[in-house]
């Protein structure tokens, strides 16, 4: 009798390489001056819902993790990626760094944002410099 061969689980949470990319994407994150400023619209944006009262927490995760990760991977890939490592990340792991940019967003002033108070915008100091992300991505 012969016994079927299970397949192993798959195990949770992040590989070593996942999370090395992650640290390394904070990094580079804290760093970059263009990838840095790049955040400078979401904290606007989220800055003005909180303070009109329709921010959400999850939402603003999700969409760090699909936007803006993909953009932080896209431009680390083209401006790091010739000396060796390149990124690829799993949904997971691009959460980790969502909650990884949200806490930087947060130390911007976001958590001192009140509902019905007026948002001090984040202003972007890298405009009309030539080192932009656009240009990675």
């Amino acid at each position: 009798m012969a016994t079927a061969k299970k397949t192993p689980a798959k195990k949770k949470g992040l590989t070593e390489d996942e999370k090395w990319a992650v640290g390394e994407l904070n990094i580079i994150m804290l760093n970059d001056k263009s990838l840095y400023y790049h955040l400078t619209p979401w904290y606007n944006n989220y800055a003005k819902k909180k303070a009109k009262g329709t921010y959400d927490r999850d939402a603003a995760l999700r969409g760090l993790a699909g936007t803006f990760t993909t953009n932080a991977i896209r431009f680390y890939n083209k401006k790091y990626g010739k000396y060796g490592r390149t990124i690829r990340l799993s949904k997971e792991a691009k959460a980790e760094f969502a909650k990884l940019a949200l806490r930087e967003l947060n130390e911007w002033g976001l958590k001192n944002v009140r509902k019905g108070s007026k948002p001090k915008e984040h202003i972007d100091r890298t405009q009309g410099t030539s080192d932009s992300i656009w240009r990675y991505i």
